[in-house]
């Protein structure tokens, strides 16, 4: 089953990470054009919590964001704080912040918080470090896509709905085209329990998107087709009441 806590859990597969994000079409082509839609222009600060080899932060920076990172991983955090541009990152939980409340204007959460062990907690860390009215954006695999899974072989592209009410963990072990291997871990939680989590936290929920590949998209990349039946990610956008 491997290392119980999610951020031990990526510390062993930061290489095997980094590796994917180097090529990563469901990233490209997919999840990063859909999120940044729902980021707001740069304000005063915005945190990466979860930032990883710092993919995303780089992408903000170049919009023009100030952006410092967070991760569990020491690896990770020193691989984002090596690239070009370089991202300050601290070394920390997602649930316990090593930054002043009401710091950052924006918080970005971009698939982390399907890892986290306890989302009530890691939700109300993210909303205490954001400014009243502050956003928080963030991207979780689709509990639709987490609770089952497309028949395999099936030239219909079937998906099987499996437990979706009830939370749980998968533990998936991936071997990609290239014949690299990485472990996923993944909790999953239905819908209500993010929206219970936000409301708690004190945070409205304004948007949200379940993004689906184009026809050109689609054309280019034939196996992204069902994903057009079925939503992998699902971005959302909350912003602090006070």
């Amino acid at each position: 089953m491997g290392p119980d806590r999610a951020r031990d859990h990526w510390e062993q597969q930061s290489d095997a990470w980094i590796a994917l994000t180097r090529t990563d079409p469901d990233y490209e082509l997919l999840n990063k054009p859909s999120f940044l839609e729902i980021v707001p222009p740069p304000g005063r600060l915005t945190l990466d919590v979860g930032c990883g080899e710092g993919r995303l932060a780089r992408e903000l920076v170049t919009l023009g964001h100030r952006v410092v990172g967070i991760d569990g991983s020491a690896t990770l955090a020193r691989a984002a704080r090596a690239s070009t541009p370089s991202i300050p990152v601290g070394l920390a939980d997602a649930s316990r912040l090593p930054v002043a409340s009401g710091a950052a204007d924006l918080v970005v959460c971009f698939m982390l918080l399907m890892d986290v062990e306890d989302l009530d907690k890691t939700i109300a860390e993210l909303a205490r470090v954001l400014t009243p009215r502050g956003v928080l954006c963030a991207a979780i695999m689709h509990p639709i896509f987490s609770s089952g899974l497309f028949i395999d072989g099936d030239p219909h592209q079937t998906f099987y709905m499996g437990e979706y009410a009830r939370s749980m963990r998968h533990v998936l072990d991936i071997e990609r085209n290239n014949g690299d291997r990485i472990i996923f871990r993944i909790e999953h939680r239905p819908l209500e329990l993010y929206s219970r989590a936000l409301e708690a936290a004190g945070l409205a929920l304004t948007t949200v998107r379940e993004p689906v590949p184009g026809a050109e998209t689609v054309a280019n990349r034939p196996e992204f087709a069902k994903f057009r039946r079925v939503p992998e990610f699902l971005h959302f956008r909350a912003e602090r009441l006070a």
